[in-house]
């Protein structure tokens, strides 16, 4: 399963969640890191409906905590590794990270999640920190610096 679209219960939790770490990263002034036009609070609602569709694609379970957090994975994987979900709403969206990612922060994966609430959010692939991080990747997407790979430069997911 590639792509999965969101229950009315897993809509509920993604907007209450989305919600409250919106308010919680905001009151504690953690910067918030969009790069698209999108309002914040979309951007959050986005993150966190993608996270549950991975989690449930790959039947891990997501991190619902909502207290202040800024870097580090959303998953863990059966091997202990880090894995960060991505997230756009653009077809051909890249898979993104700033700068200030490039630090060890546990994350090991990043995903490329590609959809519009309530989805479906289909899983476009994935790189380890390493492949995503070099400097030929830097690039400029109008918003500053930032770490780019195109979908077709991803590891593409398995079933």
């Amino acid at each position: 399963m590639t792509a999965v679209t969101l229950t009315r219960g897993e809509q509920w939790i993604a907007k209450l969640i989305a919600k409250q770490r919106h308010k919680n990263n905001r009151v504690s002034n953690v910067s918030d890191g969009q790069l698209g036009p999108q309002s914040s609070e979309q951007t959050d609602l986005e993150g966190v409906a993608a996270e549950i569709a991975f989690g449930r694609m790959r039947n891990l379970f997501p991190d619902l905590s909502i207290g202040p957090r800024s870097g580090g994975p959303d998953f863990i994987g059966r091997d202990g590794s880090g894995i960060d979900v991505k997230t756009t709403t653009y077809d051909d969206g890249q898979l993104i990270a700033t700068p200030k990612k490039a630090g060890d922060d546990g994350v090991d994966w990043y995903v490329l999640m590609v959809g519009t609430f309530p989805g479906p959010y289909e899983f476009k692939g994935y790189a380890s920190r390493e492949e995503l991080f070099l400097p030929e990747n830097l690039t400029d997407l109008g918003h500053g610096p930032t770490y780019a790979l195109p979908q077709s430069a991803l590891h593409k997911p398995s079933c």
